[in-house]
């Protein structure tokens, strides 16, 4: 028989793609990431919240940004944070897509959102640092933004959850607590 009448036995398709295109064949072998609905939907939910952060109105001050390469674990421990440190890892698993999510806010709608984002949170972290606990100042902080979040938008009752994850993206991005001696 030839190529083109063969038949394709089911067990032997497999299907990846990317952007929504599928791929059907023999073997089909890629290292496209693709986005799951729950991935997408997870973008956008960051996103609005994100966006519902940095409406808040606040006075905004010039700062300057610090460069200086860090052990991300290292600031963990240099800060003491003990109650949030075992889930540190999962919440900063939603890094990129915060990333992702404030360059689109940056590129299409708000030009400073980084900066008001970063504004927002430290804030948050000035008026709770007198705490001295970390994980008490970050219990603080996680919960003040719910709650501004929720009197602001009933509809963010589900959204919230995300809200560490993004108080842990600024911490990554050292904008609150100290960083270790290099």
């Amino acid at each position: 028989m030839g190529a083109l009448s063969e038949k394709v036995d089911i067990s032997e398709v497999t299907q990846g793609g990317s952007n929504n295109t599928q791929q059907v064949a023999k073997t089909i072998i890629n290292n496209y990431g693709t986005t799951p609905f729950n991935e997408s939907k997870k973008s956008f939910i960051i996103q609005d919240i994100i966006e519902n952060i940095i409406e808040l109105e606040l006075s905004f001050e010039a700062s300057e940004v610090d460069v200086k390469i860090y052990d991300i674990s290292k600031k963990v421990d240099h800060n003491r944070i003990e109650i949030y440190k075992e889930a540190f890892d999962f919440f900063m698993g939603h890094r990129q897509v915060i990333q992702s999510r404030l360059h689109a806010l940056e590129n299409n709608l708000t030009p400073l959102a980084t900066n008001k984002l970063f504004m927002v949170i430290r804030n948050l972290y000035h008026k709770y640092v007198y705490l001295k606990d970390p994980d008490s100042i970050i219990g603080q902080m996680q919960t003040e933004l719910s709650n501004i979040l929720l009197a602001s938008n009933p509809e963010n009752y589900d959204n919230i959850s995300y809200v560490p994850s993004i108080i842990f993206y600024v911490f990554s991005e050292c904008q609150i607590f100290k960083k270790p001696p290099l």
